[in-house]
């Protein structure tokens, strides 16, 4: 291996190193086997030449000296031929006189021709390297998790900010080889043979060399040096070397008295687009993201959060509990966010928006990531600004989220998780067995019991457990491994592990992709199912999370795939493409982990005693049997006599606002159909208001062209799972038969692959379920029916069934007596709770 610290053999001009001392750099040509040989200037220019006129000079360090921030610097802009067309940083040359038009197709194509020139170069280079490279030596260095297994224990990497200087002097760490993961600081080609990194983590760096071992079947190659210049800045890689005490001491980084001879690199993650400044640039914005990367800025922070910590600790006899305020926390700072990513509660509703509001939370402490903050918590109040469709669903609840970067597997983010949740449930047995017993005293809930090795089940394991047991869909059928549990399904598995493993407290590992956001992880190694697992406990899952996507393009592809706008998460999309590691996490909701610890889940109905009644439905309409409904019945038949009367579609996308002319027509309209409802039977006169939050909404307006507007339906999104709800269905006055089945199945044609739901709706029968007496139930039934008829309600019903709308059962709960009149008098609001549920288990 070449020393930093002497001169190399060879001639040419004499270049400063990273170490302060000089060695000659030799010049050098491309040779038909694809490497550099050492030959004598050429006036002509060679490719590289030719690609170097194009590359930018780097921002010049202020200070000089040797090395990397030495004479030839090293800005965010690339240095080397290569990159400057990784980048895309090619300025070409200029047409004098010529219209610009000209002069930038002349730019581009000179561009295009160079970059193809430059891939020509390196597919003949990897190719040659692949021949007459030992398999050793080939896999000392590549893309991914090194397959040796080197890397795989996190808690054995050197981490920089432990190394000392009495470390060095005492020679406990040099001559020894460690392992490290990093960024790319900085970089600098001496010559084909040798080149140097500046590796980081957080704020502190160390001077890496790359020589190449020339004789040796198992030591670093000349390509593996070539490959090395061209990782990009604000890359992550694994790195595994020797330490050693150079000569000189080195000032291109903070630790002077050592650098790394690197024997094996590969790149985990890399930026897919240009940097707008280095981190040790960062003394201006725009970029927060990349500028909490640089150690002046992270420092700052610790001793914001070091005040913050200090002052809740400097009295121990107060009572100081943490403020529920939303922020972010992490292993070396709270405030790891610019203000202004933090202020994503706003006005309009998450619902109506395109972006999943499950993003809105986790996306934040993704970005942290992105920053280089190894593990990121955040406690705070979370609104969920979304249709609630189950009793375990709040509108308001503390939340914790978790992400963390990962090594080589989403299970470390797993063990740590493990850990957490089982060190909170030992805290609440040994700190509080007084007041867990009062609880379960009092609601008469059971003991929740977990064990020291926490069964993980896969998915595939879980419906294998219940189609043994005789499990069955409400349909009937059997389980699937395709699609997500219901409700009672996941009651049903926790019955079974509680019998097979006597625990309360579980994991069910690889979700199928059906059943996961667009940001999660698919397992590699089995197709159609991802890095992801929900927690479970007493029967109810606790928390879902999981590896996310870390490289931009696939992440990208995805969010266009779910027909999402990519432009309303530029910010969020930029902490990747600035180069993301590889990370996970997941969700809780602190108070689902108290009700189901203690037990509380079905307090309203039987705990408390409260009454409990089902008289009203979900009308949902599956993606299954859709089309078969469709074209069933009278449906076809009206379809095709619409489309006979010259019945036109218009679509008003999400963000596209509605002409004003259109929204007059509507409202005439409106006005039309509410005096044709003067003086019928009705229970309540529906306020119609089909432009509320209209950015938010998709518009589908049919109309003819003799007649004009005929009808409108409206469309709101909600949770990715739950997919659109028809807000209006509006059948104008005097339309032709088939403009509302026409317009409402274009709807459902443009959205084929999302599930639909009307809302709530009267039901069939009133069904007393809890708490009401015979009698009270009778008339209660006997009134509803008679409501229901006069009135008309069961008629939307019937049309909503003819595109394959199902019922889903809703409750009402109710305090006992609640509803009478001593009961109204003697509340100042009486209290009426809709539950939704799937099954009656867990009304």
């Amino acid at each position: 291996m070449v020393s930093v610290s002497q001169s190399a053999p060879g001639s040419g001009t004499s270049t400063p190193t990273m170490s302060g001392t000089h060695i000659p750099r030799t010049t050098g040509t491309e040779t038909s086997e694809g490497f550099t040989a050492s030959s004598p200037p050429s006036r002509q220019l060679s490719l590289r030449d030719k690609l170097a006129r194009f590359a930018p000079i780097g921002k010049r360090n202020r200070k000089s000296g040797g090395g990397v921030g030495g004479e030839n610097g090293h800005g965010s802009r690339a240095a080397s031929a290569d990159e400057a067309y990784d980048r895309q940083d090619t300025k070409g040359s200029s047409v004098a006189g010529a219209d610009k038009s000209v002069v930038k197709a002349a730019r581009a194509a000179e561009q295009e021709q160079l970059r193809r020139a430059v891939l020509v170069r390196r597919q003949e280079s990897d190719l040659r390297a692949s021949q007459i490279e030992t398999p050793e030596q080939r896999g000392k260095y590549g893309q991914g998790i090194p397959p040796s297994g080197w890397a795989d224990d996190e808690a054995s990497m050197l981490k920089l900010q432990d190394v000392t200087s009495e470390q060095v002097d005492s020679g406990s760490l040099c001559k020894k080889q460690v392992v490290l993961r990093a960024r790319v600081h900085a970089k600098r080609a001496i010559s084909p043979h040798l080149g140097f990194l500046v590796l980081r983590q957080q704020h502190t760096t160390l001077q890496a060399v790359i020589a190449e071992e020339a004789g040796s079947k198992q030591g670093v190659t000349q390509h593996m040096v070539r490959w090395a210049e061209r990782l990009h800045q604000e890359s992550i890689v694994f790195v595994r070397g020797d330490i050693v005490k150079p000569k000189v001491k080195v000032i291109g980084a903070s630790i002077h008295e050592a650098e790394l001879h690197v024997t094996d690199l590969f790149l985990v993650a890399a930026p897919t687009i240009e940097l707008p400044f280095s981190v040790y640039e960062a003394d201006r914005p725009p970029a927060e993201l990349v500028e909490q990367r640089e150690g002046l800025r992270r420092q700052q922070l610790k001793v914001a959060n070091g005040n913050v910590d200090s002052d809740e600790e400097s009295d121990p006899e107060r009572d100081v509990s943490e403020s529920e305020e939303e922020r972010i926390e992490g292993s070396d700072a709270i405030a790891a966010l610019p203000s202004h990513t933090r202020q994503h509660v706003n006005t309009r509703s998450a619902s109506s928006s395109r972006t999943p509001p499950a993003l809105t939370k986790r996306l934040y402490k993704q970005l942290a990531i992105s920053s280089d903050l190894q593990r990121v918590f955040e406690v705070g109040p979370v609104f969920r600004a979304e249709n609630s469709n189950t009793s375990r669903h709040l509108t308001e609840y503390t939340g914790l989220d978790v992400e963390m970067q990962i090594i080589r597997t989403y299970h470390e983010a797993i063990k740590v998780i493990d850990a957490m949740l089982k060190d909170v449930f030992g805290a609440i047995r040994k700190n509080m067995p007084r007041e867990e017993q009062i609880v379960r005293d009092h609601f008469g809930g059971g003991e929740c019991v977990w064990i020291e090795a926490t069964p993980i089940l896969t998915f595939q394991e879980g419906i294998r457990m219940l189609r043994e047991s005789g499990w069955k869909e409400e349909d009937g059928s059997d389980p699937s491994e395709d699609e997500d549990l219901a409700t009672r399904t996941e009651h049903r598995l926790c019955e079974l592990v509680k019998e097979k493993y006597g625990t309360d407290y579980f994991i069910l590992d690889k979700f199928p992709v059906s059943a996961r956001p667009f940001y999660t992880m698919p397992d590699p190694e089995l197709p159609g199912f991802t890095n992801s697992f929900d927690i479970f406990l007493r029967g109810t899952e606790i928390s879902s999370g999981g590896q996310r996507i870390h490289d931009a393009k696939e992440l990208e592809d995805n969010i266009r795939h779910m027909g999402l706008d990519t432009r309303a998460l530029q910010e969020y999309l930029d902490g990747f493409r600035y180069g993301m590691s590889p990370h996970a996490g997941c969700g809780f909701g602190l108070e689902r982990i108290v009700t189901t610890f203690l037990g509380l889940e079905e307090v309203l109905a039987s705990r408390f005693n409260w009454s409990s009644v089902s008289c009203i439905v979900e009308q949902r309409v599956p993606k299954e049997g859709r089309q078969a409904a469709l074209a069933a019945g009278d449906m076809e038949r009206k379809l095709r006599k619409a489309e006979k009367e010259g019945l036109k579609i218009e679509e008003i996308e999400v963000k596209e606002k509605v002409p004003d002319a259109i929204k007059k027509e509507v409202q005439e309209k409106i006005e039309e159909w509410k005096k044709s409802r003067e003086g019928k039977k009705q229970l309540h006169l529906t306020e119609v208001d089909p432009f509320q939050d209209e950015l938010h909404r998709v518009y589908f307006i049919s109309r003819t062209k003799e007649a004009g507007l005929q009808a409108m339906v409206v469309l709101a999104q909600l949770a990715p799972q739950n997919g659109w709800q028809i807000k209006w269905a509006l059948d104008f006055p005097n339309a032709i038969n088939g403009a509302i089945e026409s317009t409402i199945v274009r709807a459902l044609e443009t959205y084929s692959t999302d599930p639909f739901t009307f809302g709530a709706a009267a039901g069939h029968d009133f069904e007393a379920v809890h708490g009401v007496g015979t009698l009270s139930a009778k008339a209660l039934s006997k009134t509803f029916k008679t409501v229901v008829g006069a009135a008309g309600l069961h008629r939307k019903s019937e049309f909503r069934y003819k595109i394959g709308a199902k019922d889903e059962k809703l409750y009402i709960t109710f305090p006992r007596h609640g509803l009478r009149g001593g009961g109204i008098r003697n509340s100042p609001a009486p209290k009426i709770t809709l539950v939704y549920v799937r099954n009656a288990a867990s009304r």
